[in-house]
């Protein structure tokens, strides 16, 4: 009911949190552990570890469903854990984290990143394979967003305010889309990307 037509190759978001207890207790620390299946568990999924984080039970990640996810019947996937001989997906491995955006997006930030003070070089990393890692220049740290981590930038007190894409991101490109969530304190005319 909520997929208003099929998709194929759609990241799809997981919000760790809402596993439950029995996966933080058994899966390994740093998520070397986790695959992702179909229902028949035949095809193995690429996925995004962001973070994961055993004590608070907090964690997120996104994977590829490669397969359809039907707009008229439940699609149904499964989460493995626990296999203490399994070892993670490096980002460039065939079911690695690049794979999850390798289908036309030129750059994804997860903005989990954080450092003090301004012109940290890179800091906000780009998880597919183009590398397109952004500078940061902002002065107030991390924030809580609506879906993972989020950073805060405060125009109304500083608007030289702002993460620095690569110059290089628009190369041969005519058409831009952005995808964000944005939660604003003001009410006045604002610009949250200038071109």
């Amino acid at each position: 009911s909520q997929v208003g037509d099929d998709l194929t190759n759609f990241p799809v978001y997981v919000d760790l949190s809402d596993l439950g207890s029995t996966f933080f207790t058994e899966v390994a620390s740093d998520g070397s552990d986790i695959r992702i299946t179909d229902e028949l568990a035949t095809t193995e999924f690429a996925y995004d570890l962001v973070d994961i984080d055993t004590g608070p039970e907090t964690g997120q990640l996104h994977f590829l469903a490669s397969t359809t996810i039907s707009s008229t019947t439940d699609t149904t996937f499964y989460l493995y854990f626990g296999n203490e001989g399994a070892t993670a997906y490096g980002p460039t491995d065939p079911l690695g984290s690049q794979a999850v955006w390798a289908n036309d997006y030129l750059a994804v930030y997860h903005l989990e990143e954080d450092a003090a003070g301004r012109s940290n070089a890179n800091l906000y990393q780009d998880s597919t394979s183009n590398g397109y890692d952004a500078d940061d220049e902002l002065n107030s740290t991390g924030k809580a967003g609506l879906i993972g981590d989020g950073q805060q930038i405060n125009a109304q007190g500083d608007p030289n305010e702002y993460m620095l894409l690569p110059s290089d991101i628009v190369t041969g490109e005519t058409q831009l889309y952005f995808s964000y969530w944005l939660n604003s304190t003001e009410t006045n005319d604002q610009a949250l990307i200038n071109g």
